[in-house]
C-alpha cells in the first residue's frame, strides 16, 4: 500500500499530542489576529473524530484579545473537558480546530 508522504493514519490517544496541536493552531491563529487589526472574544475548540464525529465547545471570554497566553489559559482546559480517550482520531493536522471569531478594533 502507498501512503502520501506525511500521511501517518495512527489513532492518537495522548492528549498531550493534542494540546501541542492546539498551541499551533493558536500561534498561527493569533497572528492571523494581529495581522488583521483583530481580536477575538469567544474561544471554540473542535474535535474532528475518524467516524466523522464532531465535539465543538465553546467560551465568551472577559474582554477581547489577540495574546496567545490568554486565548491558551481558556483552550486547554476545553480542550481537557471535551477529550474522551475512546476517541479514534487520525494523526492529521485538521482533527483539532480552534474557532475564533474576529472583532476590529476601534478607538
Amino acid at each position: 500500500m502507498v501512503k502520501k508522504k506525511g500521511e501517518v493514519k495512527i489513532q492518537i490517544k495522548d492528549l498531550n499530542y493534542l494540546k501541542n496541536e492546539l498551541m499551533i493552531h493558536i500561534h498561527s491563529a493569533c497572528r492571523k489576529l494581529r495581522r488583521a487589526d483583530c481580536k477575538c472574544k469567544t474561544i471554540g475548540v473542535i474535535i474532528k473524530t475518524k467516524e466523522f464525529q464532531t465535539i465543538f465547545e465553546k467560551i465568551d471570554l472577559e474582554h477581547a484579545t489577540n495574546f496567545e497566553f490568554e486565548i491558551s489559559e481558556y483552550a486547554m482546559p476545553i480542550l481537557e473537558k471535551i477529550y474522551n480517550s475512546n476517541l479514534k482520531i487520525n494523526n492529521k493536522r485538521n482533527n483539532i480546530l480552534l474557532n475564533l471569531p474576529c472583532y476590529t478594533i476601534s478607538d
